[in-house]
């Protein structure tokens, strides 16, 4: 039995050639020692060097629930910080990995800090962090990929581009400026923009929330919303914030 793992170089890195070898860990658990499982070489001769970014484990107790790599600079002799190691995409994960490359297209794909297409490991954890935001959204749900109904899987994706944009497309916003001289002008405000895209797409997934956890809503219990205070002591009643929501979803 093997086990494939993946992980990227982060770019602090990428670009030194003196970080030379690679030390791949295993660990039954974040808080256990992480077991050296095997040094590979990264490309000395090469600049920048060729890094390694899988690996195979083929050990007896593979596979370890947690795997991790550091660089290893042969000339200072020092170690990098732990980089996360992921074991290879199942085959769902692998299909809603290519369905949200194609839903971002080319150009939200694409990390503009880098310029590079995101990894399969970047957009999957996209996908986890909507699979978590879908689950918390009240009444809260405990699904995973497997047994989430394929119906509701459209949500996810739509909460995995959102997390996914929001975390690499933000930042270009603090580059923004504005230039006048003898009147030419020139601004460039990618942040109003950004901010409009996210609006739209949380309206949407906003929608389909409200309708979609109305089916996992027991009696008594309400949707997207908790109890609100009214005067001292006094809340809207679980009964009423139910009514008001399936309004809402219905837009009236």
């Amino acid at each position: 039995m093997s086990t494939n793992i993946e992980w990227s170089i982060p770019q602090q890195y990428a670009s030194d050639p003196q970080w030379d070898k690679i030390n791949i860990y295993g660990s039954q658990s974040t808080t256990d020692i992480f077991t050296l499982l095997s040094t590979e070489l990264s490309g000395i001769t090469n600049c920048p060097p060729a890094f390694v970014t899988s690996y195979t484990d083929n050990s007896v107790q593979n596979p370890w629930p947690y795997y991790g790599v550091k660089l290893f600079n042969s000339t200072s002799n020092t170690l990098s910080h732990f980089i996360i190691a992921t074991k290879e995409p199942t085959y769902t994960e692998l299909v809603l990995i290519t369905q949200l490359r194609a839903m971002m297209g080319p150009i939200l794909s694409t990390d503009p800090t880098t310029s590079m297409q995101f990894t399969d490991g970047e957009l999957l954890s996209g996908i986890y962090l909507g699979l978590c935001a879908f689950n918390i959204y009240p009444p809260v749900t405990d699904f995973t990929l497997d047994t989430i109904p394929h119906c509701y899987l459209v949500v996810v994706l739509y909460l995995a581009q959102l997390y996914t944009f929001i975390n690499r497309y933000l930042g270009m916003a603090l580059n923004d400026f504005t230039y006048s001289d003898n009147g030419l002008s020139l601004n460039i405000d990618r942040g109003a923009r950004v901010n409009t895209a996210i609006q739209n797409v949380q309206k949407v997934i906003s929608d389909m929330l409200a309708i979609t956890k109305l089916e996992f809503a027991f009696q008594g219990d309400s949707v997207g919303t908790l109890q609100l205070p009214i005067g001292i002591g006094g809340v809207i009643s679980r009964g009423v914030s139910n009514l008001l929501d399936v309004f809402n979803s219905f837009g009236r």
